[in-house]
């Protein structure tokens, strides 16, 4: 995907805007082919859904195949199932959970580009591509692979309710999908689902309920 640098456009409703700061450009291997892209965390972002306006703590790209530019305001339909252009990205899930247990605490270059990287490798089979962050030697910086190895570790086999978090469908005059497509979560998002414990955490705690509960059945009287 490339973003481009362009001037704001005027305000509309159920909109996404592009702020003017990204992770700068690396490397992905697309179709066994070694390819430059520049994604996300798109600094400086905002939306509009109905008659609220958001700002994003964190928009990653979830289209590598189609371009959008900064600093520029789209139109746009929001969905809370993991849609991107029609098609149910097949590990939406996943990229939900990154959104919001990862993707909004980074700060650095290396950290956006391993995240972008890693959201787009969870993209495949994607418009029928393989898609995976290139992590030979000497091609993305050492730290950007080092970054992207702790995320995919840390995300293993978890995932997230897909409505914890926005995915957008920039789209033309027309009203069809016509720019890359957007992962967003906003601060309240974050809060909502981080109050939620996770389904492991979950049954640790009936475990442990159900000990405290055999103790005192147990306990002399």
């Amino acid at each position: 995907m490339a973003l481009l640098l362009a001037g704001p456009s005027g305000a509309r409703a159920d909109s996404v805007y592009l702020g003017g700061t990204y992770s700068g450009n690396f490397s992905m291997i697309v179709n066994g082919v070694a390819t430059t892209e520049g994604g996300g965390s798109i600094g400086g972002s905002s939306g509009v859904k109905g008659s609220t306006a958001f700002n994003f703590l964190a928009l990653y790209c979830v289209d590598i195949f189609t371009g959008a530019s900064l600093n520029t305001n789209y139109t746009a339909t929001y969905n809370s199932v993991g849609v991107i252009n029609s098609q149910a990205l097949p590990a939406a899930g996943s990229i939900a959970w990154l959104m919001i247990n990862i993707a909004p605490t980074l700060t650095t270059q290396a950290q956006f580009q391993a995240m972008q990287g890693l959201i787009w490798e969870l993209e495949s089979p994607f418009n029928g591509s393989t898609i995976a962050f290139n992590t030979a030697t000497g091609v993305n910086s050492a730290t950007a692979i080092a970054n992207y190895n702790v995320y995919k570790t840390a995300l293993g086999a978890k995932t997230a309710p897909l409505s914890t978090v926005h995915w957008i469908n920039p789209v033309n005059t027309q009203g069809q999908y016509a720019y890359q497509g957007f992962v967003g979560i906003t601060q309240s998002q974050r809060d909502q689902a981080l109050s939620v414990p996770e389904p492991a955490s979950l049954v640790l705690l009936g475990v442990g309920i159900a000990a405290l509960a055999a103790l005192r059945r147990r306990a002399p009287r």
